[in-house]
């Protein structure tokens, strides 16, 4: 039972019943919900945390096309503008298919009750973005910005490994 299903539930039974009926449900639910998840104790460890095993062909592939695009830029086919975006649209695309990837791997981990796939799914805690982090690559980054410069733009260079790497 998701957090969207549940608020579905809840909105289909405040238009069939009164309010205090509804306010019962829900007391009724809470009550449930904080007994199931005292007897699950629902916990996740290292173990949980699936780093995709293409992960480093797929960083290699992609340091290769931007040593590449180093090269156009170095015999002037290409301008700083160009390469920029192009390197940053390479780490992008490198870093959503290893986020799918690793997601793949989550929820087939332990036929689908993998406890961060879990609390991701059920909607109670996490979004893919911080997935990506633990399992993948933190990926692009942006300048600080200060009070009165410039900055905020993205820093070319990603950060390949994630929070479980280290």
């Amino acid at each position: 039972l998701t957090k969207k299903s549940l608020r579905d539930i809840i909105g289909n039974i405040l238009k069939v019943t009164s309010v205090p009926e509804t306010a019962d449900f829900l007391d009724s639910i809470r009550t449930l919900g904080f007994n199931f998840a005292f007897k699950g104790g629902l916990s996740f460890s290292l173990g949980d945390i699936i780093i995709p095993a293409e992960k480093q062909t797929m960083i290699d592939k992609a340091n290769g096309l931007v040593d590449g695009i180093m090269g156009n830029y170095n015999m002037g086919l290409i301008t700083n503008n160009e390469r920029y975006n192009q390197v940053i649209d390479i780490w992008t695309s490198t870093n959503a298919e290893l986020t799918e990837l690793s997601m793949k791997r989550i929820r087939e981990d332990q036929q689908g009750f993998n406890s961060v796939f879990m609390m991701l799914d059920s909607g109670a805690r996490g979004s893919k973005e911080q997935i990506r982090q633990l399992t993948g690559m933190r990926g692009l980054m942006a300048k600080p910005k200060k009070s009165n410069a410039g900055g905020g733009e993205i820093i070319e260079n990603p950060i390949l490994s994630n929070f479980k790497e280290g």
